[in-house]
């Protein structure tokens, strides 16, 4: 870690030294590439290029990069030709996998494209996490109640925070397998096993208690605004302009003030080294034996402070927990303390893995040249047929100001492999649903049909599970829908906004065993392919908009 501080630093170093004139040079040449560049088309140009191959002037021309066949199919059927010229700059319409392949300096008004510039605040897994944050404040939304903890492991504040979460997520996992092992409050108890989960609800308490505190340094916040507002209108009304911009500028002052001392109150609090390493030995008592003096210790103070004896343990286990689920909604999703670690801007499966344990997680992602996030593992998915599945769902951006948001009404959901089981984290047949990971398993080409399910047999299948309740256009919809809108409001002001693009984005949702919806990413680019006889039924006509 303190390798990692070390080298940002240096890097933020390097890029203060850098000299001013030198980026003013920059700027003003890139500038001047650009307009050279903007001649080399125009609208005479491509009138031009049409004339001298036999086409009208209204002719429309496309270029696709990607495997596309039904868009070509539809474009051929509707009286486009395409250019083959893949670099060409003569086209009305460029559809391409990847947003670098337009170059949005010499797009014409008139040229369509099927992305935005810095589509990446929405498609990259740390772009994601980071705009999510802002709804707090922009839509006064948390968006906790439906995105995993996610962190950027690239950011030093972040890699520390994702460590003591771990920490925190960990105790709470050693309270839960306590509670469930001994449902019986005559039993007795091993004295290691007493220290261990002493320590443990000591940790959940400090983090209730730091949940409480960010609670109401918030709300004692807002309400300084919200009665400083109305002091600022009085101030209007009689003072006008001096005393009014002056207002403003203390006020902005002191607001600022308070917001920095709130983010700096607001550190999770630390579980210590020692504490820690009593905790992570859930199985492996051999620490606590060769430290009895020390771990008796801390037993000893952590009792008299919280007042447990073992008679009364397994109540406060209980209580500790409910205080939790209270104060933390995400408790629902942790059990067994997984978490799952992906590279920040890949798709399709790659590089993705599933962790218990800090250390080796730590050793997976450090020295490698990824960036990687780590989100909390959904430890309660709701499953078909004993198979963990997940649910890929479009939706359309045609523009970001105003912003206009259309939804697909047909989704697919993808199922995974083989039988959920949380015993086998290294297995990704079990936890991961992709397709591109699921045809790699022995016997795919047999069971393909079984890795996917269209929408109706996916209504269907709940309605049988909860005596005919249709819970998808009860809940799970309408929250997709939410989440969807939400999750692009969030950064809709980072978006470059361009009149002829658009762009359409996959979006993957898990649902846990009470029909809560969960996202897990958005896709730029999504996959289109017919690869099984589910994915032929879906219609990408009908749709909903917001």
């Amino acid at each position: 870690m303190q390798q990692i501080r070390e080298n940002q630093q240096n890097d933020a170093e390097y890029n203060d030294l850098e000299d001013e004139n030198d980026r003013e040079q920059e700027k003003q040449q890139q500038a001047n590439t650009n307009n050279q560049r903007k001649e080399l088309i125009s609208p005479e140009i491509i009138a031009n290029w049409k004339k001298i191959r036999g086409y009208p002037p209204n002719q429309k021309v496309y270029i696709i990069l990607g495997q596309y066949q039904d868009l070509r199919n539809y474009l051929n059927s509707e009286g486009w030709i395409e250019n083959e010229n893949q670099e060409s700059l003569i086209f009305d319409l460029k559809w391409v996998t990847k947003m670098k392949d337009v170059d949005h300096v010499q797009l014409l008004d008139q040229q369509i494209t099927n992305h935005f510039e810095k589509n990446f605040n929405l498609t990259s897994k740390n772009g994601l996490a980071k705009n999510l944050r802002n709804l707090i404040q922009s839509e006064n939304i948390d968006f906790d109640v439906f995105y995993p903890r996610c962190f950027d492991l690239g950011d030093v504040q972040e890699f520390e925070d994702f460590v003591e979460e771990f920490k925190f997520s960990h105790a709470e996992s050693v309270v839960k397998q306590f509670v469930q092992e001994n449902k019986n409050s005559q039993t007795e108890f091993n004295q290691f096993q007493l220290i261990q989960v002493l320590v443990a609800v000591y940790s959940l308490i400090k983090k209730t208690k730091s949940i409480l505190q960010k609670i109401n340094e918030i709300v004692y916040i807002y309400t300084y605004i919200y009665i400083n507002i109305y002091i600022l209108y009085i101030y209007i009304f009689i003072y006008y302009y001096f005393l009014y911009y002056y207002y403003i500028y203390q006020q902005y002052k002191l607001i600022i003030f308070l917001y920095q001392l709130n983010q700096k109150n607001n550190q999770v609090p630390i579980i210590s080294a020692e504490e820690w390493k009593i905790i992570n030995y859930q199985c492996d008592y051999v620490y606590i034996r060769k430290n009895q003096d020390l771990c008796f210790k801390i037993f000893q103070k952590i009792q008299e402070e919280l007042g447990i004896t073992q008679e009364n343990i397994l109540e406060e286990c209980h209580k500790q927990l409910e205080n939790l689920k209270n104060y933390d909604i995400q408790t629902q999703l942790n059990n067994k303390n997984m978490w799952i670690v992906k590279p920040a801007g890949l798709s399709r499966g790659r590089g993705i893995r599933t962790f218990q344990q800090l250390e080796p997680l730590l050793n997976y992602v450090i020295g490698k040249n990824v960036n990687w996030v780590a989100q909390k593992y959904m430890e309660n998915p709701l499953t078909i047929n004993k198979k963990k599945f997940d649910i890929r769902q479009w939706a359309l951006v045609s523009e970001w100001n105003p912003l206009q948001i259309f939804f697909y009404d047909e989704c697919y959901i993808r199922l995974c492999f083989e039988d959920y089981t949380a015993d086998n984290l290294e297995n990704k047949f079990v936890h991961l649903a992709n397709n591109c990971i699921s045809k790699q398993a022995e016997g795919f080409q047999e069971k393909v049909n079984e890795t996917m399910m269209c929408l109706d047999d996916f209504i269907e299948y709940i309605k049988k599970q909860e005596n005919g309740r249709d819970f998808y256009n009860e809940k799970i919809k309408k929250q997709m829908q939410n989440i969807v809108i939400n999750s692009i409001k969030s950064c809709k002001d980072t978006m470059i906004n361009r009149k002829n693009s658009f762009e359409i984005y996959g979006y993957d949702f898990m649902v846990d065993e009470n029909y809560n919806v969960w996202l897990l990413e958005v896709n730029s680019s999504p996959s289109m392919e017919h690869s099984t006889r589910q994915y032929k039924k879906i219609q990408i006509s009908q749709i909903y908009m917001k």
